[in-house]
């Protein structure tokens, strides 16, 4: 069994590599090209190169391998000039946002598509003008027909793409687009990690006896054998390892976090239970990468999005627009937490015996993004304006839901928020616009009298 998922786990890292590559898609669509000229190529030597329709080519064995030629030079040409355009984008969105979005830009299936497409042409054009022969006396020639005139029209499809190619990366790159994808994206996996969660068993009625482990007794400490981010950890998978009575098991870490050698990714109470197969099922079920992935990891989303706004927000960038459409869409994905169920942290085992507590990303981890962008929007009252309406609209949300703890994060934050614009904005009418903002949020969380703070 060990072996077994041994050989899952490589096999699964192996196929993650390979689909999160650029050149994978690109592959596998560019076999197309080689395949329909064999196609093509049986169909003309079954008939020997007497198909005489009129919409097929009809020229010497010179022209076709002129045409073809031409063809292949053509479509190399537009490929380098695919690939010249790839990067001066890529560096456009590195230099301009933040080198963290470059991960999805090099995976978007249609660019990676349309430059498998122009190898497929050319590989194309390249095997059929292989097989073209001039007739002599010793050799009768050949000229598919079929084939070469199925080029041409592959030639025109080429023409296409690099529309197709120009037009797409031309969208892709907007800050609009952008943002938009970044946020669809992190509500996906807020979503995903909610669904996993109800999946799994409540942690309700775990007998006093076995909580209290972790209060008189030391634990056995797992540290992380590998440096880099925690991509995601396999908590079925896990449970079913461990699966004994009278244990106890916290999870440090969570998916984002990033790790070294020295980091406590786990504890386990009691200390005689942390058997070398305990600790080995842990590091197995804990997958960590060089780089975070949005889709296990919500708050890389959020990262990413504050990161293009505070690049938008510096001196050397001075677009004040481009940070509040990232504030707008923090927003929308704020407002989409709140309203998610509390996420479960604790799982039974062992009918009930055993217990396993994991770490989640608490509410506050996202919204202190807003904090950030606050400090370096200085004086912007923009800016400010559109954080402190976003932090209304979330305070009006969880007050409805009677959500607590995010009452007290959202207070907290619109409150440094409003004192450090205060010191940066010289306008008394602009001071007044922020205290406002910050009184109405006040109003909206006073009446449930939950603010640890005190209002």
């Amino acid at each position: 069994m060990r072996i077994i998922n041994r050989c899952k786990r490589l096999m699964w890292k192996c196929w993650r590599a390979l689909f999160h590559t650029f050149w994978f898609i690109p592959g596998i669509v560019s076999l197309g090209g080689p395949s329909l000229a064999f196609f093509f190529l049986t169909l003309d030597k079954g008939t020997k190169g007497t198909l005489a329709a009129p919409y097929l080519f009809h020229g010497s064995a010179l022209a076709a391998s002129t045409l073809l030629s031409t063809i292949a030079g053509s479509l190399i040409t537009v490929a380098g000039l695919a690939f010249s355009i790839t990067i001066v984008a890529l560096q456009l969105v590195s230099s301009q946002y933040t080198p963290r979005v470059l991960r999805g830009f090099l995976l978007d299936r249609t660019t990676q598509v349309v430059a498998g497409g122009f190898f497929a042409i050319f590989a194309y054009a390249l095997i059929v003008l292989t097989t073209t022969r001039e007739p002599s006396l010793a050799d009768p020639g050949f000229i598919p027909r079929l084939s070469i005139t199925v080029a041409i029209g592959l030639g025109f499809l080429g023409l296409v793409l690099l529309l197709v190619f120009i037009h797409h990366t031309g969208s892709i790159i907007q800050v609009p687009e952008i943002a938009a994808r970044i946020a669809t994206q992190t509500i996906q996996a807020i979503d995903q990690q909610d669904t996993d969660e109800e999946d799994e068993m409540d942690a309700e009625g775990i007998s006093a006896q076995i909580q209290s482990l972790s209060t008189y007794m030391e634990p056995a400490r797992i540290y992380a054998t590998s440096i880099g981010y925690v991509h995601r950890i396999e908590l079925p998978h896990l449970i079913r390892d461990i699966m004994r009575p009278r244990l106890q098991i916290s999870l440090l870490v969570c998916s984002g976090d990033f790790v070294t050698e020295e980091t406590i990714i786990a504890e386990i109470w009691p200390i005689d239970a942390a058997d070398e197969i305990c600790r080995r099922a842990i590091r197995h079920h804990i997958y960590t990468e060089r780089e975070r992935d949005i889709n296990y990891d919500a708050k890389f989303g959020v990262r990413q999005l504050a990161d293009i706004a505070l690049r938008a927000l510096s001196p050397a960038i001075n677009d004040p627009t481009t940070g509040v459409l990232c504030i707008k869409y923090l927003q929308a994905i704020f407002e989409h937490l709140v309203r998610q169920p509390q996420p479960i942290t604790a799982y039974r085992f062992a009918q009930g015996t055993s217990m396993l507590t994991i770490r989640q990303p608490a509410f506050q981890e996202y919204v202190r993004m807003f904090t950030e962008i606050g400090h370096y929007a200085g004086g912007n009252i923009r800016v400010i304006n559109t954080l402190l309406r976003a932090l209304t609209s979330i305070a009006e949300i969880s007050t409805a839901l009677d959500r607590r703890e995010h009452q007290d994060v959202v207070y907290r934050i619109s409150s440094k928020l409003a004192a450090h614009a205060v010191t940066q904005v010289s306008d008394e009418h602009d001071r007044a616009r922020i205290q406002e903002q910050l009184d109405r949020i006040e109003h909206i969380l006073r009446g449930t009298e939950t603010l640890s703070s005190g209002l």
